[in-house]
C-alpha cells in the first residue's frame, strides 16, 4: 500500500505492526489491536500525542484531513483502519449545526423552535459559535435573521428561553429587555398599583420600573411630615417664650 510522506517511515511501520489484516475478519475490516479510547476508537501515540487510528490511517495512506472534517467509518467498526471503510465528512456549517439541535415539531405550543442541545442553568440554549460559547437564540438570530446592532440584545417575544425561532426573537435595548421580562411576571407594584404606561417610570440608571403613584404618595408623606415638624417646632418655641 502506498503511503504519504506526512510521517516518518518508522512511525508508519510501528502503526502497521498493530493492525490485523486477516482476510477472515468480518466485513473485510482491518482491526486495530493495540490501545483504544474509552469510546472504542483505536488510539495511537504520535509525537507524544494520542490520535485516533482511523484518522492516522487516512493521513498516511490518503493525505491530510481538512480542518474541522471528521473521518467516518462506513462499516461501523470503530477499531477498523481499512481505508476502503473510511470516508471524510466535511465540517458542518454553523447553520447545519444549529438546525441539527432544533425541534421544530408542529405540535409545539406557539410555534416555538425548542433547543435540544446543551441548556444552561438559566434555561437558555448554548452552542459553540463565532469562536466561543454563545446563547443559541443569539446564534439563531444572527444566522437566520440578520446582524444584531451594537447596544442591542435579543428578547424572547414568546417568553420561552430555550426557543430559537427567529420569528420569536427581537433585538432591543437592555432596559427594554429587562422591562419586558418584568412586565411578563409582575403587573402591579407591592402596594397594588397597576404598572400601566402612565403609571410606570423606567429608571435610566438601572432600567428598573418605578410606580409613579407610590412616588407621589411618598412625596406627599414627606411634605406632610415636614409641615408637621415645622408646626411642632413653632408650638415648642411659643411654649418656651411663655
Amino acid at each position: 500500500m502506498v503511503t504519504t510522506s506526512l510521517f516518518p517511515a518508522d512511525v508508519i511501520a510501528h502503526f502497521e505492526s498493530k493492525v490485523d489484516r486477516d482476510p477472515e475478519n468480518e466485513g473485510g475490516c482491518h482491526l486495530w489491536t493495540a490501545g483504544r479510547f474509552t469510546n472504542g476508537y483505536g488510539c495511537f501515540l504520535v509525537l507524544g500525542k494520542s490520535v485516533h487510528t482511523s484518522r492516522f490511517a487516512w493521513q498516511i495512506f490518503v493525505g491530510d484531513v481538512p480542518d474541522g472534517a471528521k473521518v467516518i467509518h462506513s462499516c461501523g467498526v470503530r477499531s477498523c483502519v481499512n481505508i476502503d471503510h473510511l470516508y471524510i465528512r466535511p465540517r458542518p456549517s454553523d447553520v447545519d449545526r444549529l438546525i441539527e439541535k432544533i425541534d421544530m415539531s408542529p405540535w409545539i405550543p406557539g410555534g416555538c423552535w425548542l433547543w435540544t442541545g446543551h441548556v444552561s442553568s438559566t434555561g437558555y440554549g448554548r452552542m459553540y459559535y463565532n469562536g466561543g460559547a454563545s446563547n443559541a437564540h443569539v446564534a439563531s438570530y444572527e444566522l437566520l435573521a440578520g446582524v444584531i446592532e451594537d447596544g442591542l440584545e435579543i428578547d424572547h417575544l414568546c417568553r420561552v428561553r430555550c426557543c430559537v425561532n427567529p420569528d420569536h426573537l427581537e433585538p432591543v435595548t437592555h432596559w427594554e429587555n429587562v422591562d419586558r421580562g418584568l412586565a411578563g411576571t409582575k403587573t402591579h407594584c407591592i402596594h397594588g398599583h397597576e404598572f400601566t404606561d402612565e403609571n410606570t417610570y423606567l429608571r435610566p440608571d438601572n432600567g428598573k420600573r418605578q410606580c409613579r403613584a407610590c412616588t407621589r404618595e411618598r412625596h406627599a408623606r414627606y411634605k406632610l411630615e415636614r409641615v408637621t415638624v415645622a408646626v411642632d417646632c413653632e408650638e415648642d418655641g411659643s411654649s418656651d417664650r411663655s
